[in-house]
Order: structure tokens, then C-alpha cells, then sequence
């Protein structure tokens, strides 16, 4: 995958694509803490850097820049890397927490597969993907549980201004198991809108509940 270049990137994870086109491995990275190098004004700014990786599989890292971080790529010297992120040089972070409440119906377990994906104005119509799994990967929860879905992440950055805004899009699909073993298949599928005062939102399909939690940090 030598000369790899990025094909895309939702934040947390890299889409690669090999030089003769066909899709290559997908590296997941964390996007730096530390922006403060970025523009003075304000606003957001796109940036795009060719990285190199050196022997250990790190990527090379400019020591005059702190607000680059060094972090595993993978184990292949000598891959190239072509990443666009985006800087928020103002931002305050949100804690995302996602709750599933299901309803008991006698069934063994449930389980549950989908996406729950983040944005805001400035992210330039792009999304971070808090939660993805397929039907063959699903979770399984007990019925009549309430479980917190594991996102990864959970935390993301959005411009600091007094009139905060994240959108939060939840797509999931939720299969009940019955002692009859017949399949009871429900989609929860929604989107809500996070402020400064708006920061916890239910919605309920059939009797099951998703909860919505967002915790700005820091609280102002």
C-alpha cells in the first residue's frame, strides 16, 4: 500500500485508497488537543499535510508544531499519507452519551446495529461517526436493559460561540429475539439538535427509548 493517499477522513479514522485505485486499509488516528497554532480569528481553517512514516510505522512529526500529535499509522515504512483535518483553534468539547432503554417482551436478548454520526455548521457538511457496526458485528442487550452504547468517539470539538449548536443523527436497528425464535426487527431512526441549554433529548419507538446526553466542557 506504499504511496497510499487518503481517500477520506470523518475525523477519527483514515479511508485510503491504493495507487491503482482499489481501497486499502483504514488507520484509526485521534485528532490533536492542542490547535492553538491556528488562525488568530476565530474560524475554522482546512489544512492538508503529506506525511511520511518512519521506520517504527509513526508518522513524522515537526517538533516546531505542537499542535500536530504523534500517533501510530500502521507498520509499513515508507507509506504515504495525504491528511485534511480540520482546525478549531475556539473550540469547546461535547460529551456524547447514548442510552437504549428496551422494552421487555419476553425475549432472550436484542440486538443492535447501526450508526450515530455528529456534525455542526463548521464542520462543512461532514460528520463524525460516534458509532458504527453492522448486522454482523451487532451488540446484543438484554430485554427490559438499559445499556450505554460504546462510542468511539464520544468526545468532539465545535467552534466556541454563545450560540452552540451539534446535531446528533442516530440510525439504528434493533432485532428482538423471541422465546418463539421468531425476529422482531425495529428501526430508531432520528435526529436531534444540542444548544447551550438543550443538552439531554429522548425518543421512543414502539416502547423503546433512546436518551441523548451532551455535557459541554468547559461549562460555562
Amino acid at each position: 500500500m506504499d504511496g497510499a493517499k487518503l481517500q477520506k477522513f470523518d475525523g477519527w479514522v483514515l479511508h485510503t485508497t491504493n495507487e491503482d485505485g482499489e481501497r486499502g486499509e483504514d488507520d484509526a488516528i485521534a485528532l490533536p488537543k492542542d490547535c492553538s497554532s491556528g488562525p488568530e480569528d476565530g474560524d475554522s481553517d482546512l489544512e492538508n499535510h503529506d506525511s511520511g512514516l518512519n521506520d517504527s510505522g509513526m508518522a513524522s512529526k515537526d517538533s516546531s508544531d505542537e499542535s500536530h500529535q504523534r500517533e501510530p499509522l500502521g507498520q509499513r515504512p515508507g507509506r504515504k499519507l495525504e491528511i485534511t483535518y480540520l482546525v478549531i483553534p475556539n473550540a469547546i468539547e461535547a460529551n456524547v452519551e447514548v442510552k437504549l432503554k428496551l422494552k421487555d417482551l419476553g425475549s432472550r436478548s436484542h440486538a443492535v446495529y447501526g450508526k450515530i454520526k455528529a456534525s455542526a455548521t463548521d464542520y462543512r457538511n461532514k460528520s463524525v461517526h460516534l458509532f458504527s457496526c453492522e448486522r454482523g458485528t451487532s451488540l446484543s442487550f438484554p430485554s427490559g436493559s438499559t445499556s450505554i452504547l460504546p462510542l468511539s468517539p464520544s468526545m468532539v470539538a465545535v467552534p466556541c460561540r454563545w450560540h452552540l449548536e451539534l446535531h446528533i443523527e442516530v440510525d439504528l436497528t434493533v432485532i428482538a429475539t423471541c422465546d418463539s425464535q421468531e425476529e422482531q426487527v425495529k428501526n430508531l431512526k432520528f435526529s436531534l439538535e444540542f444548544t447551550r441549554e438543550i443538552m439531554s433529548q429522548e425518543r421512543e419507538v414502539d416502547d423503546d427509548q433512546v436518551e441523548v446526553n451532551i455535557k459541554w466542557y468547559p461549562t460555562y
